[in-house]
């Protein structure tokens, strides 16, 4: 009975939404007569509720929208508020459902939001909203206990959906205001606050694990809330001792005793991350390279316009900033360079050195002694001379790390780092005590990347280097630092809703009592605790956010119950999950291109040995590999070939059997519109609801989309997964072998034992004489091909969707900087510093622009200067002329990806074109085991700054 009522249920609804599509095109010819009776009534006065109460009231305005505004968007500076005493506060706005969007469509009511608020007092209020046009109002707050609480639930909806609703849809406003805010008046207020935050893989063990090696802000978000709504006033002792530590199963490697391996290895301690270049000419390409690249790559691939400056702050806090005469005389004083580490988090505070093979060590000495003789000019900088290991060596240091760089030297061999165990452990490795270069592990590497190979750079990361990222010194001192850096963050925002409650904002105790951080804030179970110095907070153990001090630097003895048990449930976790991390090897290698502004750049990528139960995905869906491929087509733009394992779940007409699938995008103009923000079909009908998630649905199936897709589906010998969308049944073809599949207006052509299909008949005449059997150069599964995109007649459409997503994350710096204005009641012109120094970095526009206040309407608000002539509303236009940043360099991509029984190889080169003339690659022999400098450093003497020495 209940099933058949759930059935009629559920028909009835799809049947209402069926008859309110029908009316909603079938109406969608008379907008004038809608129009004007939206502008009759437009006319009438806001809704206004205001109650009083403890300890906020609560108030709502509802506000028609202006004429022809179908959506609202206060992020964008068009809405502001200003109450005569500042007593408005947190701010939240009605999330506009879609389906709320078409319905009032539908039935001719006229868009609206609501406005709701908190404030203190029963006095009334002095309210001006400019949404843009100003209106003022005196609103006299009513004492009605039922109506603060059913309004006060209202504004709670509101305030978390909004931002549900901009985080995931959007993504591109950073998310800590919001997520304090919430935390912190949930907690107040005694109000739920389940907020789910995003994750990386969906699998919540294996997100453990990756988080917070990555320190995802998935993570960083879930420690804020956790810290905010905690109830202890007092941490936890740390009286346990460190839990025994997850032994991944030990390699089973080959003996490969014949492999060369270069003198510099045999100074990097195993457990180091490993980017050797061979030359300083090599080192200052990739440094050259990535600078040019660096800010494209994170416009690329990155949905926030934020510069965390990790190479320059890395550069000053080790001292080490190329010169003018570095660049010129350094191929004459350095003979090997590596980048060495034991950790990635350069975000927070990495442990990184830069090692040197010296050709002249008196002059290499000279130029880093010089480097490093100058930071004594900095206030709050201290020198020592520190023995380690029975060796002099230089320390400089301020209190709060951005200044900490380590200079020993060992023979031919400099070491500049910021950890003083990596000197330790650098000493220690060039005695011949667990190096690299002496690893079994290592000459396995080098047998299959041979020096020989002459990389421009050469990546290792060992077994014994994920190994001890996974320990427990390492995993506790990783969970440690981040809540350290997320009370950083959470005590400049508490200072900031402080000072927009007006409440006092001086200390930690002002801030615990007033509600805005929790009792027990700052209490570390190692005892640190946060200081303040020369105007801002550091922790006291850690240093300043940033700059935090290396984890292989940080006395992890006790720690707590809760510690040990995470600890104990990430191992059981890691062991059931991966086991192990496997050996990556990647080389880089420069190759000649068509002009001296060209070069290709190949990457040969492997990882050896590897345990398969880490890529089931991989080796349940991919069959074997082969050089039997299918032969290029001529107009492909973008190209895929794949060999298809046995799918079990393809037991229709032989789609069990290996098969090889193959896709190519045709180069093609489409004709295009830019609507509401998105790049769609030209003559695609509107979208459904506005920007929510109905939005694009006609457009989904209208005929304008499949237009733009002039590209092909293909398998051979057998349909395989093709019979999927052919549905197993034979299909009338005509003579040429030509036949449509009832699916969303297929094509398909069967000859030969291929199978192909397009959206378009002409698309299958002209590529399918081009299809063959040919053999590759070399064995794969995988094999995808990118053409230059600059050169294509698709380059327009590339151009408008990469427009579509730099101009979204411009516009979403845009947004939180007005939010901050919002929510803080911060002067706007003060935004920009307050936003930077949340973040701790520099918001960019990917767009080329620069962020600044401009004069609009009567308003003050951010723009960039990239969208001065380019509204910061939702619609926009595509600038003439305009390229995304990687199309300045990218000409190209050909990769090739197998896995072999005991490795995975992938090897892809890319063409690229550089600003100016490229030198080109020379390779540089490598000094012998034994061979020394030409002229060693000198001993230490009693300088200023001794050079650092030998014992």
């Amino acid at each position: 009975m209940r099933s058949r009522l759930n059935f009629r249920l559920g028909r009835g609804v799809g049947v209402a939404i069926l008859l309110l599509l029908c009316i909603y095109f079938l109406t969608a010819s008379a907008p004038a007569q809608r129009l004007r009776l939206r502008e009759r009534i437009r006319e009438a006065n806001p809704q206004i509720e205001v109650f009083a109460g403890e300890p906020f009231g609560v108030g709502r305005i509802t506000l028609p929208l202006a004429a022809g505004q179908t959506d609202f968007s206060p992020g964008t500076g068009d809405f502001q508020v200003t109450e005569k005493d500042g007593r408005v506060l947190y701010p939240a706005f009605d999330s506009a459902a879609p389906v709320r969007t078409l319905l009032r469509e539908l039935l001719d009511r006229p868009p609206t939001v609501n406005f709701y608020f908190l404030f203190k007092g029963d006095q009334p209020l002095e309210i001006t909203l400019n949404t843009p046009a100003a209106q003022r109002m005196t609103l006299q707050p009513v004492a009605d206990k039922a109506g603060q609480q059913r309004l006060l639930a209202a504004w709670w909806k509101e305030f978390t959906q909004q931002k549900l609703i901009r985080s995931d849809r959007d993504s591109d406003m950073p998310p800590d205001v919001e997520n304090y805010l919430s935390a912190m008046l949930a907690r107040r207020l005694n109000l739920a606050y389940d907020r789910e935050f995003g994750r990386v893989t969906g699998q919540a063990d294996v997100d453990q694990t990756l988080g917070m090696l990555l320190g995802t802000e998935s993570i960083r978000a879930a420690m804020q809330k956790n810290t905010i709504l905690k109830t202890s006033k007092s941490p936890e002792p740390a009286d346990q001792a460190l839990p025994a530590a997850v032994v991944p199963p030990t390699l089973s490697l080959p003996t490969a005793s014949d492999a060369v391996i270069e003198p510099i290895a045999q100074h990097v301690p195993h457990e180091c991350f490993y980017v050797r270049f061979g030359s300083f000419q090599n080192f200052q390409w990739l440094r050259s390279t990535m600078d040019e690249w660096g800010g494209d790559l994170r416009n690329l691939l990155a949905v926030r316009g934020v510069d965390y400056g990790n190479s320059a702050r890395l550069e000053h806090q080790l001292a080490m900033k190329e010169g003018p005469l570095s660049k010129l005389f350094g191929p004459q004083v350095v003979a090997d360079v590596a980048i060495i580490g034991d950790d990635t988090f350069v975000r927070e505070g990495a442990c990184v050195g830069l090692l040197f093979q010296a050709r002249n060590g008196q002059l290499l000495a000279n130029d880093i002694v010089q480097q490093r003789r100058a930071l004594l000019q900095l206030p709050g900088v201290k020198q020592e001379i520190l023995d380690i290991a029975g060796n002099q060596v230089s320390f400089i240091s301020t209190p709060d790390n951005s200044i900490r760089t380590f200079y020993a030297i060992d023979g031919d061999f400099h070491l500049v780092t910021n950890s003083r165990a990596l000197v330790e452990r650098f000493f220690d490795a060039g005695k011949g005590n667990d190096s690299l270069g002496d690893s079994k592990e290592f000459h396995y590497a080098r047998s299959i990347m041979p020096v020989s190979s002459h990389h421009a750079a050469f990546v290792y990361l060992s077994d014994e280097f994920f190994r001890n990222l996974v320990g427990p010194k390492y995993r506790i001192e990783m969970t440690r630092r981040m809540q350290a850096l997320t009370d950083l963050e959470l005590l400049q925002l508490a200072k900031l809703a402080a000072k927009a409650e007006k409440k006092p904002a001086e200390t930690l105790d002002d801030l615990v009592q007033g509600g805005f951080l929790p009792p027990g804030f700052d209490h570390q179970a190692d005892g640190s605790h946060l200081v303040f110095q020369d105007g801002v907070y550091r922790d006291s153990l850690r240093g300043g956010r940033g700059t935090f001090l290396p984890i292989a630097d940080v006395k992890v003895q006790g720690v707590t119950q809760a510690e040990v048990a995470a600890y104990q449930q990430f191992a059981s976790a890691y062991r059931a999950q991966w086991e192990r991390m496997d050996p990556v090897l990647v080389g880089i290698r420069r190759e000649p291109g068509a002009t001296d502004k060209r070069e290709r750049i190949a990457l040969d990528l492997h990882v050896t040995p590897f345990a398969k139960m880490h890529y089931n995905l991989l080796t349940n869906y991919l069959g074997p590999e082969t050089k039997t491929t299918i032969s290029p087509v001529a107009g492909d733009l973008i190209s895929i070939r794949a060999v298809v394992g046995s799918l079990p779940f393809l037991n229709i007409a032989g789609g069990g059997t290996t098969h090889q699938l193959f896709f190519g995008l045709q180069d093609f103009n489409p004709p295009f519109d830019i609507r509401d923000g998105q790049v769609v079909p030209q003559g695609a009908a509107p979208p459904l609801g506005g920007n929510g998630p109905l939005a694009g649905l006609t457009s989904l199936f209208g005929n304008g989309l499949f237009d733009m897709m002039h590209g092909y589906l293909g398998a051979w010998p057998k349909a395989g997964v093709l019979d999927l969308l052919f549905g197993n049944r034979p299909l009338a073809a005509d003579a040429e072998g030509y036949a449509q599949v009832p699916l969303l207006g297929l094509w398909s052509r069967r000859f030969n034992d291929f199978s192909v299909l397009s959206f378009h008949r002409e698309v299958l005449q002209a590529i399918t004489p081009q299809l063959s059997v040919v053999e590759a150069e070399r064995p794969a599964q995988v094999r995808l091909h990118v053409a230059d995109l600059t050169q294509a007649k698709l380059s327009d459409l590339v151009n408008a969707y990469a427009y579509q997503r730099a101009r979204k994350t411009s516009v979403g710096n845009l947004q939180f900087l007005h939010y901050l204005a919002l929510e803080f009641q911060l002067p706007r012109e003060d935004c920009l510093a307050v936003a930077q120094n949340l973040l701790d970095a520099k918001l960019v526009c990917p767009l080329g622009g620069a962020y600044k206040l401009q004069e609009k309407a009567g308003l003050r608000m951010w723009t960039s200067t990239a969208l001065e002539s380019n509204s910061t509303k939702i619609d926009f236009h595509l600038p003439a002329g305009y390229q995304p940043p990687p199309m300045n360099w990218f000409r190209g991509l050909d990769l090739n990806f197998a896995m072999e029984q005991n490795a995975i190889n992938a090897n892809a080169t890319i063409d690229v074109e550089h600003k100016t003339a490229v030198a080109p690659f020379t390779p540089v022999p490598v000094p012998a085991p034994g061979e020394k400098g030409l002229n060693p450093a000198p001993k230490p003497g009693l300088e200023e700054i001794p050079s650092p020495g030998s014992k």
